[in-house]
């Protein structure tokens, strides 16, 4: 699987990832800091992401028109690094036992509480 970090998130993301060993990049990395939401979705098809990000509302829309993605991964609360790298930690520890993202969202609350659904 492959995870793209949006840029509302924090860079530290990405060693957390690689050191489950999934290929990541994250939006700033690819010079796409800035670009509109909806200009981001032909770079996460292209690139065969699974989206992570923060913007629940824009993305859970954009992806709702979707019939066919690798997944979206939403951690719900803004929150700072520490806490974004924890909560993070517990998906990727949920990704380990198997979940199929495609055409799925996943999300974190800060309890830590996580949900998975359909999507659309």
């Amino acid at each position: 699987m492959r995870l793209l970090i949006d840029e509302c998130l924090s860079t530290a993301l990405v060693a957390v990832a690689r050191e489950c060993g999934y290929s990541v990049d994250h939006v700033s990395y690819l010079g796409l800091a800035g670009y509109q939401d909806r200009s981001l979705i032909p770079v996460i098809e292209a690139g065969d992401y699974c989206f992570v990000t923060n913007n629940r509302l824009d993305f859970l829309r954009l992806y709702g028109r979707q019939s066919l993605h690798n997944g979206l991964i939403v951690i719900v609360p803004n929150t700072h690094r520490r806490a974004q790298i924890e909560l993070f930690g517990r998906v990727l520890d949920a990704l380990s036992d198997g979940l199929d993202l495609i055409n799925h969202v996943l999300e974190i609350e800060a309890d830590g509480r996580i949900t998975y659904a359909p999507l659309p």
